[in-house]
């Protein structure tokens, strides 16, 4: 249905089964209670068959936050 889509703070691909809208409907009534945690928000869509986690492309790093994690030398001491 679409190329795929990563939730920002999870790092897990996953593709939309349904149209985006109906997702979205799906999630505004869930229980308050239930959309506090975006993991349990992701495992009722996947359960309620409107998106697929794609396992094997998970990361939990930003790619734009690379530059930032990668070791510098360590400076040298006089």
């Amino acid at each position: 249905m679409d190329r795929g889509k990563y939730l920002k703070f999870g790092g897990v691909k996953f593709y939309a089964k349904v149209p985006e809208v109906e997702i979205n409907e799906f999630v505004l009534n869930l229980p308050e209670e239930e959309r506090k945690s975006l993991y349990d928000v992701v495992v009722q869509l996947r359960d309620q068959g409107l998106i697929e986690i794609d396992e094997e492309d998970i990361t939990t790093i930003d790619k734009e936050m690379l530059p930032f994690l990668e070791s510098q030398s360590p400076a040298k001491e006089d």
